[in-house]
């Protein structure tokens, strides 16, 4: 009985340690924002804070899992939207608390494209 009350134990905490979320953005906003000619256009982060301009998801996803195109396959057209004038280009600003490392920003990227 006490095994199994020991393995119930071990199961549930370290369930619980894997349903712990990772780290993630304090504010997030996006928009489409496609380009108008001048301006940023990239990723980077400033601090606690972290700006995507004009920018297509599969930008946003090559970020957030460290990742090349060539490393990135499928997807619907819009996903590497080249028309760098048309509404697949996005905007994302958001931050974090402190000033977190760039590994840290790329896991709080994954958070926010999942959800």
């Amino acid at each position: 009985m006490r095994l199994g009350t020991a393995l119930f134990f071990a199961a549930l905490t370290s369930f619980r340690i894997a349903a712990q979320p990772g780290p993630s953005f304090e504010a997030a906003a996006t928009k489409i924002s496609p380009f108008t000619g001048s301006g940023p256009i990239g990723i980077r982060t400033e601090g606690g804070r972290f700006i995507a301009q004009h920018v297509s998801v599969g930008d946003l996803v090559q970020y957030a899992y460290d990742v090349e195109a060539f490393q990135v396959s499928g997807g619907p057209g819009w996903f590497r939207s080249t028309d760098l004038f048309g509404k697949d280009r996005y905007e994302v600003l958001a931050t974090a608390q402190g000033t977190p490392t760039s590994p840290q920003f790329r896991q709080m990227l994954q958070a926010l494209l999942k959800e």
